[in-house]
C-alpha cells in the first residue's frame, strides 16, 4: 500500500485559517492593552486611499443601499462594522491563501527548508504590513519604530508557526520505515494521529483567538468607561450636558 499522501493545498489552507485566526485575536488584543497596530485596520484604510475614487464610490453606495433596504440599523454604525469585518476577512483570506502556497511548496520539496520558507513568508506578508501600518499611522498610538518591530514579529513567528505545522503533520504520515510503503494499520494509525493534531490545533488556536478577543473588548471597554467618566448618566433637568449654558457659535463661512 501507498504511503498516505503529505500535507498540501487543503491542509494549508485550513492551517492557515486556524494561524491567522489566531493572529488576528493576538493583534486586536495589542492594539487594545498597548496601542500597537491592528494591521487588518490599517490595510483597509490604505485600501480606500489608492483604489481609484469611482470604484470606493459605487462600494460605498451599494453598501448604503443594501443597509437601508434591509434595514440593518443606523448607516454609520452598520458600515463601519461592514468596513472593519472587510478588513479582518481581507487579512484571513491572505492567511488561507499565503498557508495553502506555502504547503505546496513544502510538499514538492518534501519538507525541506521548513523553516527558512516560513521566515520567508513571513518576511513577504509582513513587510508590506509594516509599511502600511507605519504609512497610515491609523491605530497605533505608540512610537513608529516599536511598531513596525511588533509587526514584523508578529508575522515572522506566524510564518515560523506554518513551518513547525507542517513538520508536525508531515511526521505523522511517514512515520513508518524509511523508504518502505506503509502497511494498512500503519496508514490508519497514522491518519488517526493526523486527525488528532489538526483537533488539537483547532483546539489551541480558537482557545487563543478567544482568549484574544476577550481581552481586546474588555479592554475597550473599560477605557470607553474611563474616558467617558462622569458623563455616564444620561441627560435630564438634574444632568445637564457640560457644555448645556455653551453659546451656540456659527460654522465659519455659515449664515448665522
Amino acid at each position: 500500500m501507498k504511503p498516505p499522501k503529505k500535507p498540501g493545498l487543503l491542509a494549508g489552507a485550513l492551517v492557515g485559517a486556524m494561524l491567522t485566526a489566531a493572529l488576528l485575536a493576538i493583534l486586536y488584543a495589542a492594539w487594545q492593552v498597548a496601542g500597537l497596530p491592528f494591521v487588518p485596520f490599517d490595510v483597509f484604510d490604505w485600501m480606500t486611499r489608492v483604489l481609484p475614487g469611482r470604484l470606493i464610490a459605487f462600494g460605498i453606495g451599494s453598501m448604503v443601499a443594501v443597509i437601508r433596504a434591509l434595514n440593518l440599523g443606523p448607516t454609520s454604525v452598520v458600515a463601519k462594522a461592514v468596513e472593519q469585518s472587510m478588513g479582518i476577512a481581507g487579512l484571513l483570506v491572505t492567511g488561507i491563501v499565503a498557508g495553502a502556497i506555502l504547503f505546496a511548496v513544502l510538499r514538492a520539496w518534501r519538507g525541506r527548508y521548513a523553516y527558512a520558507l516560513g521566515l520567508v513568508l513571513g518576511v513577504v506578508v509582513g513587510v508590506p504590513a509594516l509599511l502600511i501600518s507605519y504609512h497610515v499611522g491609523q491605530t497605533a498610538t505608540v512610537a513608529a519604530t516599536v511598531s513596525a518591530l511588533w509587526v514584523l514579529l508578529a508575522f515572522l513567528a506566524w510564518g515560523e508557526a506554518f513551518a513547525w505545522v507542517y513538520l508536525r503533520l508531515h511526521a505523522a504520515l511517514v512515520a513508518g520505515v524509511p523508504g518502505e510503503p506503509l502497511t494498512a494499520a500503519q496508514a490508519s494509525v497514522e491518519r488517526v494521529n493526523r486527525r488528532q493534531f489538526l483537533i488539537r490545533l483547532g483546539g489551541a488556536t480558537a482557545t487563543i483567538t478567544v482568549a484574544g478577543a476577550a481581552v481586546g473588548v474588555l479592554t475597550r471597554d473599560l477605557r470607553r468607561r474611563q474616558m467617558i467618566g462622569p458623563y455616564m448618566e444620561r441627560w435630564s433637568t438634574t444632568h445637564p450636558l457640560p457644555n448645556a449654558e455653551a453659546t451656540v457659535k456659527p460654522v465659519p463661512g455659515t449664515r448665522p
